[in-house]
């Protein structure tokens, strides 16, 4: 039997689920997909998938691919054309572009392991996580896939859920001692988020986020819990991929990263956690940067972005913060990596609200200047991240 509720969880009702396996149905389902009230998709054993456009009361049968032993784990759709498939049929996605009419399978990429949880942003960008370990980011439907660096600890880390709330934001969760993980640069990065409940014993099947920051967890001995991590929301520019201002002499990074540096070509990332609030006792952000040669790096704030947030060259990278420039601080990096404020508690007069001297409502941007002490490029010896925007609150 299917459940469903019209209050927001408060009541549920019994919906009938087609049975009678291979016309009727097999009875038995393991994930749900709807995308209104009254349009949705259900799928289990023997790969069936079952199509509604009235809220449950009738299903079409569309796909019934596999044999008992083949499952589907979880299933997204995202409109009514675009949806996809995880399950023990294989190491890949099963993927539709006409609403379930007909499904193609896509590969991901190796070594691999079945699919456990799949979650699509968009029609073009998605990710999926598996039980061994790994998550994978997909920018084309589906049709291709690529591996992203999770800070997961061996086979043991089962990835059973993961929830887009984004292209650029997205949240894992395991049943591997209650492991979260969150990103929110499209997966270049990962992050390993503590929570309040974490022990031993938990472990999480299920999770759910909205981009202001709340998250809810579902998983063993019946827990559902709720935590928060509030942040600032902010916005990555200036990317030295092509996709705005060239780099100097053709040293272009990877993604949301800065120009290609000598010992880092993949260019150096700038981030952003904690709440940017003008009232100093409030005030949590912090600017990190990663992919960077070690040495030192001044973190500076402008109050406009550049030729409209292309940039301009600079060094070997592209300048981004202009209008009313101020030196932040000195940071050196150590393993690749600094920040500013060092610390995620920072004595009040380092925090950022101060040594920016900002009011609520403040448009700032923010980059790290870092040298680069090989000439590779141009005859600087020094380089850029990307840029970050943020509007700074009460």
């Amino acid at each position: 039997m299917l459940l469903k509720t019209f209050d927001g969880g408060l009541h549920w009702q019994g919906v009938q689920a087609p049975t009678g396996y291979p016309n009727g149905g097999t009875g038995s389902y393991s994930a749900c997909s709807f995308i209104s009230t009254t349009e949705g998709w259900i799928a289990g054993s023997h790969l069936e998938v079952a199509h509604s456009t009235d809220g449950g009361a009738t299903w079409q049968q569309q796909y019934v691919g596999g044999s008992s032993a083949d499952g589907v784990y979880d299933m997204d759709f995202v409109d009514a054309q675009n949806g996809w498939l995880v399950g023990t049929f294989g190491s890949g996605v099963l993927r539709t572009a006409n609403g379930g009419a007909t499904w193609t399978f896509h590969a991901f990429p190796a070594p691999s392991g079945d699919g456990r949880a799949v979650d699509f942003a968009s029609p073009l960008v998605g990710w999926a996580a598996s039980l061994s370990g790994w998550i994978a980011r997909s920018t084309n439907g589906g049709l291709t896939w690529t591996r992203q660096p999770v800070p997961v600890v061996g086979f043991d880390t089962h990835l059973d859920s993961i929830h887009a709330v984004s292209t650029t934001e997205c949240w894992a969760a395991s049943t591997d001692n209650g492991r979260v993980f969150h990103t929110t640069n499209g997966g270049t990065t990962w992050t390993e988020i503590v929570t309040p409940f974490h022990d031993a014993y938990d472990g999480y099947t299920g999770i759910a986020a909205t981009a202001s920051g709340e998250v809810w967890v579902a998983g063993y001995r019946g827990a559902v819990s709720y935590f928060g991590t509030p942040s600032t929301r902010t916005t990555s520019l200036c990317f030295g991929d092509g996709s705005g201002s060239a780099c100097p002499c053709g040293n272009s990074g990877s993604g949301a990263r800065g120009c290609a540096s000598s010992s880092v070509p993949s260019g150096g990332l700038l981030s952003t956690t904690g709440v940017a609030s003008a009232t100093l006792a409030n005030d949590t952000f912090l600017l990190s940067a990663a992919f960077v040669p070690n040495g030192p790096g001044l973190f500076f704030q402008g109050a406009a972005p550049l030729l409209s947030g292309l940039g301009v060259s600079f060094g070997d990278g592209i300048l981004c913060a202009g209008a009313s420039i101020l030196r932040l601080g000195i940071a050196m990096a150590t393993n690749n990596s600094s920040s500013f404020p060092s610390g995620s508690t920072p004595p009040n007069n380092t925090r950022i609200s101060l040594a920016g001297s900002v009011a609520a409502g403040d448009a700032r941007l923010y980059q790290l200047w870092y040298r680069d002490a090989f000439t590779f490029c141009t005859s600087a010896t020094f380089n850029l991240t990307n840029a970050v925007s943020v509007t700074w609150t009460p």
